[in-house]
């Protein structure tokens, strides 16, 4: 999460990073208050098959709420359309999949409380 544009040279950065570590990586979001240029957003973008398939994504604030809100709301459509299907063992299974969304959600709500903590000021 940044607190201003995000750069470039902040891709480059991170880029470095994950290759020295030894980790391996599928996506990275930056997160920014910044309006995203859409130069950087196109670069990000390019790097997928140069790196072997890292989705980078660069978001402003309103863009990750409403990325985490689809994803929150595609989870639970599809929980609830599977919970009168099949029997134990898939009703288990929604039972994690429920706790594991509950999870993310107070996750999410605890960013969300933090990132407007940093941009009072």
């Amino acid at each position: 999460m940044k607190n201003k544009r995000v750069s470039r040279e902040d891709i480059d950065r991170v880029l470095q990073k994950l290759l020295l570590s030894n980790r391996r990586v599928n996506n990275y979001i930056f997160i920014t208050t910044e309006p995203v240029d859409q130069e950087v957003q196109n670069y990000a973008r390019s790097l997928y098959h140069a790196t072997g398939g890292i989705e980078f994504v660069i978001l402003d604030c309103i863009g990750f709420i409403r990325h985490f809100l689809h994803l929150f709301h595609r989870l639970r459509t599809s929980t609830e359309r599977q919970k009168y299907k099949g029997g134990r063992q898939k009703r288990d299974g929604l039972i994690l999949r429920a706790f594991q969304l509950r999870q993310w959600q107070v996750y999410f709500r605890r960013r969300v409380l933090d990132f407007l903590k940093l941009t009072k000021h």
